[in-house]
């Protein structure tokens, strides 16, 4: 467990100033490993044929089996895979290791993902998985798929001890991957991986505890327009529970993700009533992000806020965000819509903000935006306290002369505000612009 103490000022709304002290703790947790392998065998030695046409199907169920260990005590057997697989939905044991050759491709077979929960790799309440990729991609087939959204490159449902590293997703009818419960998903590391062109998210974290997600690169989520995804929301991360018993979201760690011209956000919380929840995201660099107009005039940007439903009572725990940098977003930087203060706190620290707004229309032009009045993304608040949000250094760069303000974050009446504003500066102004509204 790594903890942070820093004490600053913090501002609230007015002109009060008080010394804050915060004290952050996340642990770095990561997937306990399969046991290490001591043999290995190629996929072919199943009967697979790997020309990039055959149905290698059967015969990679075959190995899959064949290739599990019995018990947790014993090493599996490495199964591997080579260039020009083709495939249809396969699922995984416990106790499973693939190791991908360097930079092979696992087609989805065509006409293979019937349903539309069919996906490409499935770890369905199973433990002690490790995918070894070495660059290799699942490469699912984006515009075959006429319905549905949960066609998934890779789910991870219900299990624990699960490692994936450096394996990329193309073209699923859903997300890249998705981690989800309940049961809570226990011990997850997706490192050095990457999404291209998925229907629906890159990464859809709806639960879990123990997830580290470092080191990916998310681009492209968007729907094919021929039926499949069209409920978005497109991000290259969203972290969203169903708002079902036994859902968490404990000890995660999203560090160094870069997300890239995405419809939706980079990065998107759209929570339910959660009794405490533990977020840290660090160097997170969005770039061009919200390139998909949702329906209502409105570009989402580098980062999302949105609540499901209104918490009844606080939620416990903390969202800590640094070192973010959002380039050229579509939308405002970052965006909040109905973000309940019983949600639980968020930290903005160190965060940079280029450019932001390349669409029409204010909504769309700020570098932080949320204002309780603005109805023009067809959006109504319910009562109470909104945002619950501390900032920490902020700088906003306008190179386009587009920007209606640094900071804009307004509440009334029946929506207010709250929120701490410290260190904000508008490059090219001696003071930045800022509106801060708390009722």
């Amino acid at each position: 467990m790594n903890c942070t103490v820093t004490e600053h000022l913090g501002t609230y709304l007015k002109a009060s100033v008080v010394p804050i002290l915060l004290v952050f703790c996340f642990s770095s947790a990561v997937a306990l490993p399969t046991p290490e392998p001591t043999e290995s065998r190629n996929v072919k030695s199943f009967g697979a044929v790997c020309n990039g046409v055959h149905d290698d199907t059967s015969d990679f169920r075959t190995a899959l089996v064949a290739t599990a260990a019995k018990n947790d005590a014993t090493a599996p057997i490495k199964l591997v895979i080579p260039n020009g697989c083709v495939s249809g939905p396969l699922d995984l044991g416990s106790n499973q290791w693939i190791e991908f050759e360097e930079g092979a491709v696992l087609h989805a077979l065509k006409g293979g993902f019937p349903g539309k929960g069919d996906v490409f790799l499935g770890i369905r309440a199973k433990h002690n998985v490790t995918i070894q990729g070495h660059h290799a991609t699942l490469a699912m087939n984006r515009d075959e798929y006429t319905d549905g959204e949960w066609r998934a490159g890779v789910l991870i449902l219900q299990s624990k001890d699960v490692q994936i590293n450096d394996l990329k997703v193309v073209g699923a009818g859903g997300d890249g991957f998705t981690v989800t419960g309940p049961p809570s998903p226990e011990n997850v590391s997706l490192i050095g991986v990457a999404t291209e062109g998925c229907v629906r998210n890159g990464i859809s974290l709806i639960s879990g505890s123990n997830v580290v997600i470092r080191d990916a690169i998310l681009k492209g989520s968007f729907p094919n327009g021929r039926g499949a995804g069209t409920n978005g929301p497109w991000a290259g991360i969203d972290v969203e529970p169903n708002g079902k018993p036994g859902e968490s979201l404990e000890n995660i760690s999203i560090e160094n993700v870069t997300t890239n011209s995405n419809g939706g956000a980079g990065l998107q919380f759209t929570l339910h009533e959660l009794p405490h929840v533990s977020i840290h995201v660090s160097n997170l660099h969005s770039e061009r992000d919200g390139v998909h107009n949702h329906g209502v005039g409105l570009y989402y940007g580098g980062i999302l806020f949105q609540s499901a439903v209104m918490p009844r009572s606080p939620t416990q725990g903390q969202i800590l965000i640094e070192g973010t940098t959002i380039d050229s977003s579509e939308g405002s930087g970052i965006l909040w819509r109905g973000w309940s203060a019983n949600q639980a706190k968020t930290v903005l620290r160190n965060t940079t903000i280029r450019n932001p707004g390349a669409q029409t229309g204010n909504i769309n032009r700020c570098g932080l935006y949320f204002n309780a009045n603005d109805h023009s993304f067809g959006m109504k608040y319910e009562p109470g306290t909104h945002l619950n949000v501390e900032v920490d250094g902020l700088v906003v760069r306008d190179e386009n002369r587009r920007l209606i303000r640094a900071v804009w974050l307004e509440g009334d009446q029946s929506h207010p505000v709250q929120a701490h504003l410290n260190n904000v500066r508008e490059e090219g102004n001696p003071r930045a612009r800022v509106q801060l509204k708390e009722r």
